[in-house]
C-alpha cells in the first residue's frame, strides 16, 4: 500500500518536474497522438476514438447538452469551482503518464462560431495554474500550413 502511494507521488512529481503543460483537441484530430495521452472529457466518445480514459470530474452534466453558451458557461463554471485545479492536473498527469495530457471532446473549433467546454477548462488551468493550454487542432493546422499543406 505504501509503495503504491509512493509511486503515485513520484509519478506526479515526474509530471510536475518540468513546466506544466497539457493540450486540448477534438477526437478526430487526435489520431496521431499517443493513446496514453488521450483523455476524454465528453459524456460519450466516438466508437473509433483512440481515447481509452475519461476524466469524469470535467464531464458536463447530461442536462447541459444543447444549452446556449450564455446558459452553459455559468453552469460549467460551477462544476469547475468545486474542483481543485492542482489535483485535477495531477490526476490528468497520472492518467496520461508518461505523456502530456490531451483533453478531448467533439467540437471542431476551427469552424466559425463554435465553442467547447474543453477551452473553458483550458482557461481555468491558465488562470489558476499559469499553464498555457494549446489546442492540438490549431497546432496541426500550423504544422500543415508551414509544410505547404492546405487548411
Amino acid at each position: 500500500m505504501f509503495l503504491n502511494h509512493l509511486q503515485s507521488v513520484l509519478d506526479v512529481r515526474i509530471c510536475l518536474k518540468w513546466e506544466k503543460s497539457l493540450k486540448t483537441g477534438q477526437f478526430f484530430n487526435a489520431k496521431d497522438c499517443p493513446v496514453e495521452a488521450l483523455i476524454s472529457i465528453a459524456r460519450w466518445q466516438p466508437k473509433r476514438s483512440k481515447a481509452r480514459k475519461i476524466y469524469l470530474p470535467l464531464v458536463p452534466t447530461k442536462d447541459m447538452k444543447g444549452l446556449s453558451k450564455d446558459d452553459y458557461l455559468p453552469r460549467y463554471l460551477e462544476i469547475l469551482a468545486k474542483l481543485e485545479p492542482e489535483k485535477v492536473y495531477e490526476d490528468l498527469c497520472r492518467y496520461a503518464k508518461p505523456f502530456e495530457p490531451i483533453l478531448l471532446c467533439w467540437e471542431d473549433l476551427r469552424k466559425a462560431n463554435l465553442w467547447c467546454h474543453r477551452r473553458i477548462v483550458a482557461d481555468w488551468f491558465e488562470r489558476n495554474l499559469g499553464i498555457v493550454v494549446e489546442e492540438i487542432d490549431f497546432i496541426l493546422n500550423r504544422t500543415s500550413l508551414s509544410k505547404g499543406g492546405e487548411n
